[in-house]
């Protein structure tokens, strides 16, 4: 039998906390600048500043970069 704790529900977050409160119309045009810069650098071999620091035009976006062991530089820069 499971320990009562591991019965309780975890805490209730609110449909707000959990995708925040960004306008459509903003969440639409972040989308669609960022793939289009990701489509224009891997894809097309175009340059595409944009992803490579965050913009004063998106504050809203967050970079988070991982590296694979091994890899030289943050994704997208060749080397």
């Amino acid at each position: 039998m499971a320990p009562a704790a591991a019965r309780r529900p975890g805490p209730v977050v609110s449909g707000a906390a959990m995708l925040g409160t960004l306008d459509p119309a903003r969440s639409a045009t972040l989308v669609r600048v960022h793939v289009r810069a990701f489509l224009d650098r891997f894809l097309r071999g175009r340059p595409a500043p944009l992803l490579d620091a965050p913009s004063p035009r998106y504050p809203e976006v967050e970079f988070r970069w991982a590296r694979e062991a091994g890899s030289a530089g943050r994704p997208g820069t060749r080397t």
